[in-house]
C-alpha cells in the first residue's frame, strides 16, 4: 500500500543527497576563486569556510519558521526566468547575432513559450504566498518560534 510513496521518498532522498554536494561544491569554488592563483585559499581557512557555510545551511533550514513556505516562493520566482526566460532570449540574441532572424512560426512558438512561463510564475507564486498565509493561519507546532517546539 505504501510502497509507491517510500519509494517516491527514497528517490528525493537520492537526489538531495547528490545534489546538495554539487551545489555546495560550486559555493566553494566560487568562494575560492576570490583568491589568487598565486596565493590559494590557505587550507585552514578552506577547511572553516566549508564547515561554516554547510553550518550555516543547516541553521537556516533548522530555525527559519516556515521554511518550505519561502523555499516555494523563492522556486517560483527564480525558477521561470532561469528555466524559461533566459534561455528564449539567449536563442533569441544568438539568431540576431548569426544574421538569420527567427522564423515568424519561431517567434510565434517563442511568444507562447514566454507567455507559458509568464503563467507558471504568476500562477507559482499565487500558489505559494497562499501556501504561506496558510501556514501562518494554521501556525502548526509553534512554527513561528522554532525553538518551541523539540525537534532534536
Amino acid at each position: 500500500k505504501w510502497f509507491v510513496g517510500y519509494l517516491l521518498a527514497g528517490a528525493v532522498v537520492v537526489n538531495l543527497g547528490a545534489s546538495i554536494p554539487i551545489d555546495l561544491y560550486c559555493l566553494f569554488s566560487n568562494i575560492e576563486t576570490s583568491y589568487l592563483a598565486d596565493e590559494p585559499m590557505p587550507k585552514w581557512q578552506n577547511v572553516g569556510m566549508r564547515l561554516g557555510v554547510v553550518t550555516f545551511c543547516v541553521v537556516i533550514g533548522l530555525l527559519l519558521p516556515f521554511f518550505m513556505e519561502v523555499l516555494e516562493i523563492f522556486c517560483a520566482v527564480l525558477i521561470v526566468p532561469g528555466v524559461i526566460w533566459l534561455p528564449l532570449a539567449f536563442a533569441c540574441k544568438s539568431a540576431a547575432d548569426c544574421g538569420k532572424p527567427n522564423s515568424f512560426f519561431r517567434t510565434i512558438f517563442d511568444a507562447s513559450l514566454f507567455l507559458l512561463g509568464v503563467a507558471c510564475l504568476v500562477l507559482g507564486l499565487y500558489s505559494s504566498v497562499h501556501g504561506l498565509l496558510e501556514a501562518f493561519a494554521k501556525n502548526e507546532g509553534g512554527a513561528a518560534n522554532p525553538l518551541a517546539a523539540r525537534w532534536f
